[in-house]
């Protein structure tokens, strides 16, 4: 028994260290092996099942482990996030994670959804002896033996394992509906902004660099004191028609370079696929000058005959969009839209007062839409929190399972 406790006290499961569950395992690496990855939703699968998108694909396997169907998998560094689960491909397995089988009678499902619920409380961060940003050191084997599990009865394990299959994949159905119906939402939005804006009569265009400052000059790095606050503002603070300015940076914090924004900027990220999405704004509200920690976004300071507003809208269709997306320059998953097709975007050439008038036009019928994705986010969240609140509650045995469970109910 170890001395950390992180079931309730009244808990009907007993508390074991995970040597006494599990028995680490070396497996050499199969002919010809694809690489398997352990992902933070909880999924063991080869990659070319999901998204590459960030992940590096490695030709030098030296430093690979085998991994064989059935395997149960901690990932030693983002085992914190939930990288922890039931391989279901057989292949070759980054050197960081842990592969191991259960010592007699365990279900590897149900233990996978303990340590998951153990990362969203933090556990794995008080155990773990070093920690990096983002995750916990459990690389070292006498680190994780040590780890707490709950462990009910086996036929126990199997029922609440079958019980949170059935639950999780109703949950995730449901907020994948939710997120698809964001999606067309999104799509919607844009295709509106596109037929408004193909309705503009106009005779002739200039181009963006005749109408505003495009990454305008900020002052030189080494001109700023070490200890002055930045806001930090990453791409997923980015959002059509708002920008999140909530979290700062000290400069020795942040080691990409900086920009400047000021109220009426517009801002266009750089980087696909955060472009591809049509996520540019323009700031709105916020203090004179902010300091942002950050190079992955161009910064457009129109001019007094160009509405930011506007000129948002613009750079948000569908059209711009596409043809923005064929000018970026780069490798796959780090194409970044580059600064001569920003300074040559062409702008119709209309006036002020038709430019606010078609921005006007546009928020109207935006604003509605853009009060539906929220609400869709929001549900999708609340689902996100049921099913960390339904694991939770199960695995540690505050909430029992009957053996109804398949039709979802609870003792």
């Amino acid at each position: 028994m170890t001395r950390f406790q992180w079931l309730p006290t009244d808990s009907p499961f007993i508390e074991r260290p995970f040597r006494r569950v599990f028995e680490r395992v070396k497996r050499p690496l199969p002919p010809e092996p694809e690489i398997v990855t352990a992902y933070t939703d909880g999924q063991v699968t080869l990659r070319s099942n999901r998204d590459k998108e960030g992940y590096h694909e490695a030709a030098d396997l030296s430093g690979f482990q085998g991994v064989e169907v059935g395997d149960f998998v901690v990932h030693g560094l983002d085992i914190l996030r939930g990288s922890v689960g039931v391989a279901d491909s057989a292949g070759a397995l980054s050197s960081v994670c842990t592969v191991c089988v259960p010592l007699g009678e365990a279900d590897p499902r149900y233990f996978a959804y303990a340590m998951r619920a153990q990362a969203w409380s933090g556990v794995p961060r008080v155990l773990a002896r070093g920690v990096r940003e983002g995750g916990a050191d459990f690389r070292r084997w006498n680190t994780l033996a040590e780890l707490p599990l709950p462990v009910p009865s086996f036929s126990e394990q199997r029922l609440i394992a079958d019980f949170l299959d059935f639950e999780c994949m109703r949950l995730e159905a449901l907020s994948s509906r939710l997120g698809s119906l964001c999606e067309l939402l999104r799509e919607r939005l844009r295709s509106n902004i596109s037929e408004r804006l193909s309705k503009i009569q106009v005779q002739s265009f200039v181009r963006i660099r005749h109408l505003a400052t495009v990454n305008p000059p900020i002052p030189q790095w080494n001109m700023i004191p070490d200890e002055t606050p930045l806001t930090f503002v990453p791409l997923e603070s980015v959002w059509p028609r708002k920008v999140n300015f909530n979290q700062t940076r000290t400069k020795d914090q942040v080691s990409v370079g900086y920009t400047r924004f000021m109220e009426g900027d517009v801002i266009v990220p750089k980087i696909t696929p955060t472009f591809e999405a049509g996520r540019c704004t323009w700031v709105s509200g916020s203090p004179t000058t902010v300091l942002v920690g950050t190079t992955e976004l161009h910064v457009i300071r129109p001019s007094g005959e160009l509405n930011p507003r506007f000129l948002e809208y613009l750079l948000s269709s569908v059209s711009s969009i596409q043809e923005g997306t064929s000018e970026m320059v780069g490798v796959a998953g780090q194409k970044r839209v580059p600064d001569e097709w920003i300074r040559n975007f062409r702008v119709p050439l209309i006036g002020l007062s038709e430019q606010e008038k078609i921005a006007d036009d546009l928020d109207f019928e935006t604003n509605h839409i853009n009060d539906l994705v929220e609400k869709c986010e929001r549900q999708s969240d609340l689902f996100s929190e049921l099913k960390r609140a339904l694991i939770t509650a199960v695995v540690t045995g505050t909430t029992r399972v009957s053996k109804a469970a398949s039709l979802g109910t609870l003792m």
